[in-house]
């Protein structure tokens, strides 16, 4: 919803009395101080003695709504945009009150009520996706499956990218789906990957091609290699391999699912390997497939599981391509394509030489992105690395968190879509809409630190949505840093200035912040509480820090991961990983372990080890949190979640209108144990004394 303020439009003004003004204005004031039913009154007082006045019904509907009297909201949001149809943001207010009143109704079983709210907000915005997902909800909710498949369809058709919307479709409705309708909506979905290859259309696609009849032979032949040949050889393969959607994902995202992955690990094996039954020259036609999985690969660094005769026919391999490119010879292109399904090109001797030395043929421009990912983004993230400055040094107790990753900076990250920016204010109003803020949050060049940015995906994030942002982005790992600062460069942010630091030692900088963030660091380190206060030395007063620390409730199949690869003796090595996870997939007695295939951080090497292999971890529940915040004197703002998990809390306590009691969260985790299972992630506020 938005907030109108005091931003009455001059012919509204003009013509009210004065004391209906005065009226407004203290209600706004007592607004300020959270005093929600004080400000209703005197709103209702403004509209006693000026009934024509659409701010107030507009700012009174946004109260109510507050405090969960929807029904008189909705009332005044219509009064609002009636009386003044030129102000978009009173029929917008309209819109969110009238969705979230159906979803509430949805909740309750009214359906009729539910159906009547959404098409009374398709009137005023018949573009909005997130309504026609109501309706199909709504409509399987009465059984009504036809219905459903159309409202979810059509919310799909409009919004592509919108990833809840595939998955409604395709959780309730995918059966029912007729072919003609899964291949328009496959057109859609690469349109939309084309535009935004994020990691959740990646997933959604992957479900989609899962799906498909001739898949699932081919699954199913994964297990019998010589099965496998014979259709590999005999052309069976091509519905997939020759995949627009499947290459395209393969080339910009991860593969997460077990299954697919042992399909490209046998065929990956049996196009390195020579076979006396074919002729290499018909391996040619796969060397676009083997371009995309070249790519893939190097994504998730190599975590495909790699066989004896693997590994010595790669060295084979990597002994011939060195000696032509010492030689000069001619490199054949299938055989390098092969190799960069194995190992990173970068790592060649001259490997700036290799675009000369090789034929691509018809093939250049996917060849071009090989080079490109696997040469020329690692020699420039080498060169970045030795330009990032150091604030601090590292401490002692930080040495082996910043050893894992400088050996596998995490996460490695494709593609996002960049937030709008917005004032300060507006972000936090937009996250905690139920809470009103002091006046730092007016500041319009704030100054924001990132602890422990990573490989500077949330920096990024930070940086576009703050108007007038400046933002330091630290880390222990300056191999992450580079990444960061490469991807920084791709998109084109300039607000950001990434250094190395230890947050154990940010004494040795005087620079002071608006906002800190700090996301899945502290619980890496020896002491998360003395790194929370060192951090909040460096937080100004009345500042706001973002905080995302890992669930003990939620990670007990990480803890149970954790414990079989202690007792294996498995080490934090590629091939160690590689065998764990192989081992870990075999399990059928054992589901709680398996449990982490279900992460997509388990399908890359520096993932998995981030995931069950790191060096040092605690977990929290939310009681020993909110006695950490007491005792720092913090005040506990908000969890940034799901909409939808936020509806169910309020449906289970009412009473917590602003969301904020931790001990009510402790118990709904407790009765929903996967609620947190991307960390706790929360915004506290330092005193302003």
């Amino acid at each position: 919803m938005q907030e109108t303020g005091l931003n009455t439009a001059p012919e509204e003004t003009g013509n009210l009395p004065a004391t209906a003004l005065v009226r407004f204005n203290l209600a706004t004031m007592l607004m300020e101080k959270a005093l929600l039913d004080e400000a209703a009154k005197s709103l209702a007082e403004a509209l006693d003695i000026a009934p024509g006045f659409a701010a107030a019904h507009d700012k009174l509907g946004l109260i109510l709504q507050c405090l969960g009297r929807r029904e008189e909201a909705i009332a005044h949001y219509e009064c609002a945009a009636k009386l003044s149809p030129g102000r978009p943001e009173f029929r917008n207010n309209l819109v969110s009150a009238l969705a979230e009143q159906a979803r509430h109704l949805l909740t309750v079983k009214d359906l009729d009520g539910a159906e009547n709210a959404v098409m009374q907000a398709l009137e005023l915005a018949p573009d909005l996706v997130d309504l026609y997902q109501t309706l199909g909800e709504i409509y399987l909710a009465g059984g009504e499956q036809q219905k459903a498949i159309e409202a979810f369809y059509t919310a799909v058709h409009y919004g592509p990218e919108n990833v809840r919307l595939w998955q409604s479709l395709l959780a309730h409705c995918q059966s029912s789906l007729s072919g003609k309708q899964l291949a328009a909506l496959e057109k859609d979905l690469l349109t939309a990957y084309e535009q935004s290859p994020n990691e959740s259309l990646a997933d959604i696609a992957t479900h989609l091609i899962l799906a498909r009849p001739e898949v699932s032979t081919l699954l199913s032949a994964a297990a019998d290699n010589r099965q496998l040949l014979t259709l590999m050889f005999e052309g069976k393969l091509w519905p997939l391999l020759d995949d627009g959607l499947f290459l395209r994902v393969m080339e910009s995202s991860l593969l997460c699912n077990w299954e697919l992955e042992q399909l490209l690990t046998v065929l990956r094996k049996n196009l390195l390997l020579p076979n006396p039954n074919h002729d290499p020259a018909d391996l040619a036609g796969y060397i676009p497939f083997l371009c995309s999985l070249a790519q893939l690969c190097f994504s998730n660094e190599y975590v495909f599981y790699v066989t004896e005769e693997e590994q010595t026919a790669v060295r084979q391999l990597q002994v011939f391509i060195g000696d032509c490119i010492g030689s000069g010879s001619k490199i054949p292109l299938l055989r390098l394509v092969i190799l960069a399904c194995y190992q990173p090109l970068h790592r060649l001797p001259e490997c700036q030489l290799l675009t000369s030395l090789v034929d691509a043929g018809g093939h250049h421009e996917m060849l071009q992105k090989v080079f490109l990912h696997q040469v020329d983004e690692p020699l420039a993230e080498q060169r970045m690395k030795r330009m990032i400055p150091a604030i601090s040094p590292i401490d002692a107790l930080s040495q082996q968190v910043q050893d894992q990753y400088e050996e596998n900076p995490y996460p490695r990250w494709f593609s996002m879509a960049l937030p709008v920016p917005l004032p300060m204010d507006k972000v936090f109003s937009k996250l905690f809409p139920h809470l009103v803020f002091p006046q730092i949050l007016n500041n319009q060049q704030p100054a924001i630190l990132i602890a422990g940015c990573g490989t500077g995906r949330h920096a990024i994030t930070t940086a576009a949505r703050f108007e007038g942002a400046r933002v330091t982005a630290m880390d222990l790992s300056k191999a992450s840093l580079a990444y960061a600062k490469r991807k920084a460069e791709e998109f084109g942010c300039a607000n950001i200035t990434f250094v190395q630091g230890d947050i154990l030692n940010l004494d040795h900088t005087e620079q002071d912040f608006d906002i800190i963030e700090c996301s899945g660091v502290l619980h890496h380190m020896a002491s998360p509480e003395e790194g929370w206060r060192k951090l909040l030395r460096r937080l100004k007063p009345g500042g706001l820090m973002g905080v995302a620390l890992y669930s003990t409730i939620a990670r007990r199949h990480i803890a149970a991961a954790r414990n079989f690869i202690a007792g294996r003796n498995y080490h934090p090595a590629p091939d160690h990983i590689r065998r764990c996870r192989r081992e870990i997939a075999a399990f059928t007695d054992d589901q709680l372990i398996r449990k982490v295939m279900g992460s997509r951080d388990f399908y890359s090497t520096s993932a998995c080890r981030d995931l069950i292999f790191h060096v040092q971890e605690h977990t929290f529940d939310l009681l020993q949190i909110a006695a950490i915040i007491k005792g720092f004197d913090l005040a506990f703002l908000g969890f940034q979640l799901d909409a939808q998990v936020l509806l169910r809390y309020s449906n289970r306590f009412p009473d917590d209108s602003t969301h904020n009691s931790l001990h009510l969260w402790h118990l709904f985790e407790q009765e929903n144990p996967d609620t947190f299972a991307g960390m706790y992630q929360f915004w506290v506020q330092r005193s302003s004394e």
